[in-house]
């Protein structure tokens, strides 16, 4: 008889033990929010951002968990406490769903688009934020001036996208002392005309991000433009400089890692989400050839960056 008391009564025991992990489940669940990153696996940029994300996330984060879900991902979306979109393909699809985005390796102008045609908003107001790939105006303009002290007349090519930001890159010439001088592509235009005509009587050409104006067709023929007026033009990446551009201020994917791991944690409470942000962490490269052709004696990379990091009140 005592025998099947006290079965009965490890039975009870047991039972209120399942129940109380069955009720305790939703809060361990609570506990570790998931992150949802869509991404371009065939795109480099992409994997190396990721890993740099995912080592940022856990020093601002011990709780947030990652899933990884490459676009073409047959699978249905799994539950998501917020988004990180890679690039703009991956955040023109996650803007169709209803949960916090995190934008990253993303122009601001594309970012800005992809939103309004989605119906979302930008933080504060929305729950869309991100981290811009390009520089603001105001540090590539200030470079310009650190490597060409002397110069006076900034061209700028601008298209549909990048034209959103005449405002904001007319304010930074003026600050440098520039007197701006810009054209306007539009379709159908040749890029390479439009540039000879801007170019002569500029002392520098700086490159904004629009795919219109900028991209694998274009680009030759703008250097080609620039190099025939002696005029040195300056890229928005390393790439443009190992093109033939004289310089630029970037972010290498993995600069911007801690920057987005930070905007989503912010995201994950759910609350006072801060609106997008331009790079922290930047870099400066120099073509030392193009400088030559020029005629041109730059200062070292380091010592350029250096003078950015100063005037915006960074540690040198």
């Amino acid at each position: 008889m005592r025998e099947r008391v006290q079965g009965a009564g490890r039975c009870r025991r047991g039972a209120a033990l399942a129940a109380l992990l069955v009720l305790a489940l939703p809060a361990a669940a609570a506990a570790h929010p998931t992150v949802v990153v869509r991404y371009d696996p065939a795109q480099v940029p992409h994997v190396r951002f990721i890993a740099a994300f995912e080592e940022a996330l856990a020093r601002v984060t011990r709780t947030a968990r990652l899933e990884l879900r490459p676009l073409g991902d047959p699978r249905p979306p799994p539950r998501a406490d917020a988004v990180l979109a890679v690039g703009y393909e991956a955040l023109a699809r996650a803007l169709g769903g209803r949960r916090p985005v995190v934008a990253a390796l993303v122009p601001r102008v594309s970012l800005e688009l992809a939103v309004a045609r989605a119906g979302r908003r930008l933080a504060p107001a929305g729950d869309v934020t991100g981290v811009y790939l390009d520089q603001p105006p105001r540090r590539s303009i200030r470079l310009v001036r650190l490597v060409l002290p002397g110069s006076r007349e900034l061209g700028v090519l601008l298209g549909p996208t990048s034209r959103r930001l005449r405002g904001e890159i007319e304010r930074a010439a003026r600050a440098q002392g520039f007197r701006l001088r810009t054209a306007e592509i539009g379709p159908g235009d040749s890029v390479p005309r439009v540039a000879e005509r801007l170019l002569d009587g500029v002392d520098a050409l700086l490159a904004v991000p629009d795919p219109l104006v900028y991209n694998r067709y274009s680009l030759h023929g703008i250097l080609l433009a620039a190099y025939h007026h002696h005029v040195p033009m300056f890229g928005f990446s390393r790439a443009y400089v190992r093109a033939g551009a004289l310089a630029a201020v970037y972010s290498e994917p993995q600069d911007l890692a801690a920057t987005a791991a930070r905007l989503c944690a912010r995201a994950l409470r759910g609350r006072h989400i801060p609106p997008p942000v331009y790079p922290e962490v930047y870099r400066v490269s120099v073509n030392r050839h193009v400088a030559r052709s020029l005629g041109l004696l730059v200062r070292e990379e380091a010592e350029l960056l250096r003078e950015l990091r100063r005037d915006e009140g960074r540690k040198p």
